[in-house]
């Protein structure tokens, strides 16, 4: 806030008003020559509609329509019928998916006769609004809020009041009377003022208003802003939070105002905070919905001096930036052009070479890799062959897991062998190992291990022998986190919706261990399109219905016993005795 002040106004007397703003604007340069205007008293009309919903432009265009047709604008008819002075607030989508806007008209021709001393004075207008849209300004300004939210803005002034009811943005009911708090005073004859008179009659125009909305919008008015030049704003506060039961507010305060740069007289502009508010509103927005100056196809745009000067001075400058920045590009594109075909001639010039370089460097390696595979082949092929083939007199319960060959500095091959042997007994375990390792050290080949063989004996008995004789366990699914899962342990392509823990029991009802099962389901991205591949829906559909197959009785997952089959016969064979050895041996080559 730079400054402020107060110039009396009367519709008499315009070129008074004229004159003092000059006075007002004198000095100031074009600083202050902007203005966007609340106009007091014009003969307007505020709708709240209910339209299909459609673009902006026809949105309008509908509004204009539904408004003629139901013949409640009290805005008489311009001298001009293709001179118009209308706009629309577009709301929030209501019942039945229609589109709230709210649409407001008034007379051209009045309009342009109450700026035409702004004007005058040298103003240029940004925008022209009603009272009713400057308290729409104000509720938008105050913050986030639901958009269902209704507002009643109340601005006293000394010898007007403005009413408005607003749902979000979207002006639904509008009313200007006649009367203030000098209007009061005087019906008064002199008497003490008395704020309570005021406040009786501002709550019954407000009871009338709030039914008349209730009656025809279904909606109840939640909150109530007042503000104007009222003396002793505040004294309305207690009578109008009584009678109407809502919320009531007064815009006194200094919220949204730079309080370290107050303009002089501080005490007296803090004493009209409450009548600048819908100003301070007007001034502050970035953009205002509606704008009621006269517009059509032969309205006239009135452009100032100091504005055609601005207009010119800019033309210039964007016409030097302009040819500056193309005489910039076609330097760079030429420079550009000459670059890329110096470099494709020189491509030209280089490609055949490279590619015979390339050629001769493939059929060398070729070569080198023929030369070296033969020469191994030839020298150590038949050795190693004759080596593995030690191997296959192994007893049948020996088995190899691994052989590892490396080159080691003495020149010879290190073979590491890790397998196991899996027998009935330990003594068979370890007689088929004593056989295998007796049969390698005896061959020329191999030869003794050139460290001491590593040997580790376990024992696992059947499930039986395992688990201890107990009465069956009633358990039951154990919901887990899906959390604790790594993400590659997880199915993928799918969403994992479930994790539970199922307890497993042998043929006789006792526990012998617990499996994981995971319920899967189409992925987001699917469900949000309402459609998914079938052949992705049956996949999930399989996965999800083996485990209606897998009998919870049998730790292998087979299925249930066919008829005839005893449980015996179902139980898992016997595993004895395992030998794990590591051995390793010197090779020749």
């Amino acid at each position: 806030m730079r400054t402020f002040r107060e110039i009396p106004y009367s519709p008499s007397s315009p070129g008074r008003l004229t004159a003092d703003l000059r006075q007002a604007l004198r000095g100031r340069g074009a600083v202050a020559r902007h203005a966007r205007v609340a106009m007091w008293g014009l003969r307007s009309s505020h709708l709240g509609l209910l339209l299909p919903p459609a673009a902006a432009g026809d949105l309008e265009a509908l509004a204009r329509r539904e408004a003629r047709a139901a013949e409640r604008s009290h805005a008489a008819a311009a001298k001009d019928p293709a001179v118009i002075s209308d706009g629309i607030v577009v709301g929030e989508i209501r019942e039945g998916g229609r589109r709230e806007v709210g649409y407001v008209s008034a007379n051209p021709d009045e309009v342009q006769a109450r700026l035409q001393p702004l004007r005058d004075a040298g103003f240029e207008i940004d925008a022209a609004v009603t009272p009713a849209l400057a308290h729409a300004v104000m509720v938008r300004q105050r913050g986030p809020a639901s958009p269902d939210q209704v507002t009643a803005v109340v601005a006293v002034n000394r010898r007007a009041t403005a009413l408005s009811v607003l749902r979000g943005a979207v002006v639904l009911f509008s009313r200007e009377l006649p009367w203030g708090s000098e209007t009061e005073r005087s019906e008064q004859a002199g008497a003490a003022y008395d704020t309570s008179t005021m406040a009786g009659r501002l709550v019954s125009e407000l009871k009338r208003s709030l039914v008349y909305i209730k009656q025809n919008r279904q909606i109840d008015v939640s909150h109530v802003l007042i503000c104007g030049d009222m003396p002793n704003l505040r004294s309305l506060t207690g009578p109008l939070m009584h009678e109407l039961n809502v919320e009531v507010e007064t815009l006194d305060g200094l919220e949204g105002l730079d309080v370290a740069h107050l303009p002089e007289p501080v005490d007296q502009f803090r004493a009209q905070i409450a009548a600048l508010r819908p100003a301070l509103g007007l001034a502050a927005a970035a953009t205002l919905p509606v704008d009621l100056q006269p517009r059509g196809p032969r309205s006239a745009v009135t452009v100032t001096r100091p504005t055609e000067r601005r207009l010119v001075v800019a033309g210039l400058v964007a016409c030097a930036v302009v040819g500056t920045i193309w005489v910039a590009t076609w330097y760079l594109q030429n420079d550009a052009r000459n670059r890329a075909q110096y470099l494709r001639q020189q491509i030209a010039r280089l490609d055949p070479e490279a590619q015979k370089e390339d050629q001769a460097r493939q059929a060398a390696a070729t070569r080198s890799a023929r030369l070296a595979a033969l020469e191994a082949f030839a020298t150590q092929g038949a050795r190693l062959a004759l080596v593995l083939d030690v191997f296959r007199a192994a007893p049948y319960d020996l088995t190899m897991n691994s052989l590892t060959l490396a080159s080691a500095p003495s020149g010879t091959w290190l073979l590491s062998v890790d397998g196991q042997a899996r027998s009935p007994t330990t003594a068979d375990a370890q007689a088929s190992f004593s056989v295998f390792l007796k049969s390698a050290s005896a061959s020329k080949y191999l030869g003794p291990p050139t460290r001491s063989p590593e040997i580790k004996l376990r024992v696992e008995d059947s499930l039986q022998k395992r688990t201890p004789a107990s009465p069956s366990l009633n358990l039951g699914p154990e919901e887990l986190n899906l959390k604790d899962f790594p993400p590659n342990e997880l199915p993928r392509d799918v969403d994992v919706v479930k994790a539970e823990r199922i307890p497993v029991k042998d043929p006789q009802g006792r526990l012998v261990g617990y499996r994981t099962k995971l319920t899967v389901a189409l992925p987001s991205y699917w469900r949000v399109r309402g459609w998914a591949p079938p052949d992705l829906v049956k996949a999930i559909a399989d996965y999800n219905r083996n485990w209606d197959g897998v009998s919870p009785n049998d730790p292998y997952g087979r299925p249930p016993s066919r008829s005839g089959e005893s449980a015996a016969q179902a139980e898992p064979p016997m595993i004895g005795t395992i030998l794990d050895f590591a051995l390793t041996f010197e090779v020749k080559k």
